[in-house]
């Protein structure tokens, strides 16, 4: 595993603070190291090596509404690691599903990853298809096939780049963005079943 690397996007001062766990799905060589390497680090890594096993990276987001210290957990590709994948989706606040815009193959794999996804997470968890090398040419995937897909699975298509940063933080802070939603809306849930019990407690007591 390498080293956690930490960075932060400016805004204002916000007033929740919240901890966000994703996971990053999709066959080797699609390119989800450069993908968090360019979010996380704002660098391209030119021919880098496929991820072994794990690779956790950090990143602080601060927002208007809140600030989150997020995890991006990195599995490998391999089939031969899919097991270990499903072990670090448990506890997932998102999944990000990766492909290869050149690559039809890694497309047509995708509803193998969101299998995986969906029998680790609990429920519903908000996600995100990222179509990476949007900046080639020789693309094999429509964008109609791509946003149909994610439809399918009740996601958001974005096409990305690694390599020149097009839509890359766009695209995932948008993921961190709803995620963020869910968990304030949790919050606020728990803290007004809180209160009405409180309440309920308080009325049932004899004057």
């Amino acid at each position: 595993m390498n080293t956690d690397r930490s960075s932060s996007l400016t805004s204002s001062d916000p007033s929740r603070s919240l901890s966000i766990k994703i996971v990053i799905l999709g066959n080797s060589s699609v390119g989800k190291t450069c993908l968090l390497s360019r979010f996380c680090d704002n660098i391209f890594l030119e021919g880098g090596m496929p991820t072994i096993a794990i690779d956790l990276r950090k990143k602080l987001i601060v927002q208007n509404e809140f600030s989150a210290n997020v995890e991006f957990w990195d599995t490998a590709g391999q089939e031969r690691y899919h097991s270990l994948a499903k072990n670090f989706l448990r506890g997932a606040d998102g999944v990000i599903f990766a492909f290869d815009l050149t690559d039809e193959q890694s497309f047509e794999s995708l509803p193998i990853w969101v299998e995986v996804a969906s029998e680790c997470t609990e429920g519903k968890i908000p996600s995100l298809v990222l179509g990476n090398k949007c900046d080639q040419g020789n693309k094999e995937v429509t964008l109609v096939r791509a946003n149909d897909f994610a439809e399918k699975i009740g996601s958001v298509f974005w096409e990305v780049s690694a390599r020149d940063r097009t839509n890359v933080e766009e695209a995932i802070v948008s993921l961190i963005r709803r995620i963020a939603e869910v968990e304030i809306a949790k919050g606020a849930g728990s803290k007004k079943n809180k209160l009405k019990g409180k309440d309920e407690r308080e009325t049932g007591k004899c004057c």
